[in-house]
């Protein structure tokens, strides 16, 4: 479990950078079995060139950011695998949000612990849920899957009590 000593303080329980002057790129990162809970911003955040990342087993909830923040695509932002992961929201942002290509979503639940909760944005980039939960909280206002700028993206998902299920 990887949360911080005081909750929903820190910064990022996971923050991957792989922009020049950092340490370059980043690859190859492998999750499993990890609980990222009550941060003071995002429970996983990442920039630049990060790719072949997959979270298996992952559960990400009670951050007051959005829960993954994935960005950008177009400095080489890909391959990345979410297996069987629980992925939540709290009020007004989204439980992942994502500008990145091939992103791939395996069964799981993605959920809103909040009335003003959101699921999934994918700002570019393409993809696909294969049999993923996407769930709203009772009486959502929020929005279950938004995307923009898509090339393509394969949705086998179910997408229920959101006030908007996609868009």
């Amino acid at each position: 479990e990887l949360k911080p000593s005081v909750s929903g303080q820190g910064t990022y329980g996971i923050s991957l950078s792989g922009a020049v002057g950092t340490a370059g790129l980043v690859e190859n990162i492998w999750m499993e079995n990890l609980n990222v809970i009550n941060w003071g911003t995002s429970g996983i955040y990442s920039r630049d060139e990060v790719f072949n990342v997959t979270c298996h087993h992952v559960a990400v909830k009670g951050c007051t950011g959005i829960g993954v923040d994935i960005g950008t695509a177009a400095t080489g932002c890909s391959q990345w695998t979410f297996d069987d992961c629980f992925l939540s929201s709290t009020a007004g942002v989204y439980a992942v949000e994502a500008d990145c290509n091939d992103l791939r979503f395996m069964g799981g639940t993605i959920a809103g612990n909040a009335v003003s909760a959101n699921g999934v944005y994918v700002i570019a980039g393409y993809g696909g849920f294969y049999g993923t939960h996407i769930e709203g909280y009772a009486a959502s206002t929020g929005t279950g899957f938004l995307w923009k700028g898509v090339s393509g993206w394969n949705s086998f998902a179910t997408i229920f009590s959101w006030k908007y299920g996609a868009k």
